[in-house]
């Protein structure tokens, strides 16, 4: 009887060592609302992480065309050994860091009513226009956000945006919409501290709505 006692005593004490165990196993697997991020934390990150890749962006397409150019260069020469390891660079680049659509972060849209001639001006993480003739733009948007600066004479207020171009190669600019005529009129480069310059011309009568992508 004794030996009875004892087994069942045992066995209600290993009972209640898995229910204790099961239990603080149960606490550690549930989400602690003391450990989890605030949500201001993580919107930070995920800003920070934008602002990082859309930085990057310019200088990486700036690499990717020289590499391009590069192939096509030992392509032309007939060494196809030196055209193999840049293709492989290329392929590491955009086989990694390159997963996403650095096309769509290269480009920036504009829309504005535009009467007459009127210049585009990107320098120095900035954009602004310079009136030529006729009515100054108006209903002017970037990338979808309403924009309506203050003019000093035929210069607008800058608008601070993260494009930068780096290089001829790298630059275009498709018009989408518009009557008259949407050009490079300056590459940046060295002389010109890396200034691009977007010419609009609107020859006809009255004004006219444009809107064009300027990508690099």
């Amino acid at each position: 009887m004794g030996q009875k006692r004892m087994n069942k005593s045992m066995l209600t004490v290993r009972i209640a060592v898995c229910v204790w165990i099961m239990a603080v196993v149960n606490v550690f697997a549930e989400p602690q609302e003391g450990n989890q991020e605030p949500a201001e934390l993580k919107k930070l990150r995920e800003s920070y992480k934008r602002q990082v890749e859309q930085t990057i962006n310019p200088v990486r397409l700036q690499y990717i065309a020289q590499l391009e150019r590069l192939k096509k260069t030992y392509t032309s020469q007939d060494n196809l050994k030196a055209a193999l390891a840049v293709q492989t660079e290329l392929e590491k680049l955009r086989d990694g860091s390159d997963k996403a659509d650095i096309s769509a972060s290269g480009n920036i849209r504009i829309k504005a009513r535009v009467d007459g001639r009127d210049k585009l001006i990107f320098k120095d993480n900035k954009l602004w226009f310079r009136h030529v003739d006729c009515d100054r733009p108006k209903d002017i948007s970037i990338d979808g956000k309403k924009w309506n600066p203050a003019w000093n004479g035929n210069e607008s207020r800058h608008f601070e945006t993260l494009f930068q171009p780096l290089s001829k190669a790298a630059v275009k600019v498709k018009k989408l919409k518009g009557r008259g005529s949407v050009s490079i009129d300056e590459y940046p480069n060295d002389e010109n501290e890396k200034t691009l310059v977007i010419a609009i011309d609107d020859k006809e009568n009255g004004s006219d709505e444009y809107e064009f992508v300027v990508s690099w």
